[in-house]
């Protein structure tokens, strides 16, 4: 009876410690899957962290784009083409510093989730994604693109 009392005491703490772990960890491998590579190219099958060994980073492509999609076509367009032009573009030396990877560092997919997570909670990015080109090689090239939000924003004190 005492075992039975203190099983009933040490379980549902166990199962606090570990709740946070397996959420972070099924969270990681939910947002980031990872190609595994086939024989051909053209077999790619998508798994989750099926990763045999981690690719190091080759090259670092920032993309920025504008506020406004200059390819969509509606009633305002050159009012929405004059406000890109007035809008400060994020410089790609403000966006680089926040990656937590590197060129010749090995990539992790843990890096990558929170490298693209911290982008998005910048309050002058409306949108933030990271994508792995050439993912089933040893180097990988990994391309940033970030959208920008409005930068003359009236705020009120």
């Amino acid at each position: 009876m005492p075992s039975m009392r203190l099983h009933r005491q040490i379980l549902p703490l166990f199962l606090m410690v570990l709740s946070p772990v397996i959420l972070v960890t099924k969270a990681v491998a939910d947002t980031l899957p990872v190609l595994e590579c086939a024989s051909e190219p053209s077999q790619r099958v998508e798994r989750t962290l099926a990763v045999k060994r981690l690719p190091i980073v080759r090259a670092i492509v920032i993309k920025g784009e504008p506020v406004f999609d200059p390819s969509r076509e509606t009633l305002g367009d050159e009012i929405l083409a004059g406000l890109n032009r007035l809008h400060w573009q994020t410089r790609e030396s403000v966006i680089r510093p926040q990656l937590l990877f590197e060129v010749g560092s090995t990539l992790s997919p843990a890096a990558l989730a929170e490298s693209a997570r911290l982008l998005r909670s910048r309050p002058y990015l409306m949108e933030a994604s990271i994508k792995v080109r050439n993912p089933c090689e040893s180097e990988v090239d990994v391309e940033v693109t970030t959208h920008d939000a409005w930068s003359l924003t009236p705020r009120l004190a």
